[in-house]
């Protein structure tokens, strides 16, 4: 193990910057990933935005639904602010982690059906690749 030390640039010191005019084009598979975990995400932000904005459409139109007391004298809006939030929050990390999943699936299903592990030009993760790997990980 090498304990060398390493000098490291700190953050409030100026770098480099990257033209962005000068980055090369991304590939046709990124530009895809990319879209495609976009619009997942957007799709699913906006389900998540829309219910914490109907808590306070809620506690205007029906008070006296939001106000009434649940466990321990929490509110129905705490409750629904509080614990429900959280629990939509996991629920849409899920789905997300599911859809991505599917994909790598579909990726590796391709990459099968072709007899190809590694093709020219295109990229695989390595958790399609390699069994063991996606298990540790």
């Amino acid at each position: 193990m090498d304990l060398e030390e390493k000098e490291f640039v700190l953050t409030d010191e100026p770098g480099e910057t990257i033209d962005i005019k000068e980055l090369p084009e991304l590939d046709e598979e990124t530009k895809y990933i990319a879209k495609t975990e976009f619009r997942t995400g957007l799709s699913l932000t906006i389900i998540y935005f829309l219910f914490v904005l109907s808590v306070p459409v809620m506690n205007w139109f029906k008070p006296e639904w939001a106000f009434t007391k649940l466990f321990g004298g929490m509110s129905a809006s705490w409750f629904l602010t509080a614990i429900f939030a959280m629990v939509m929050a996991f629920l849409i990390a899920f789905v997300h982690t599911k859809l991505y999943e599917r994909w790598e699936k579909k990726a590796a299903t391709a990459v099968h059906a072709t007899g190809n592990t590694e093709k020219k030009g295109e990229t695989i993760t390595p958790a399609v690749q390699n069994e063991k790997e996606k298990e540790t990980v």
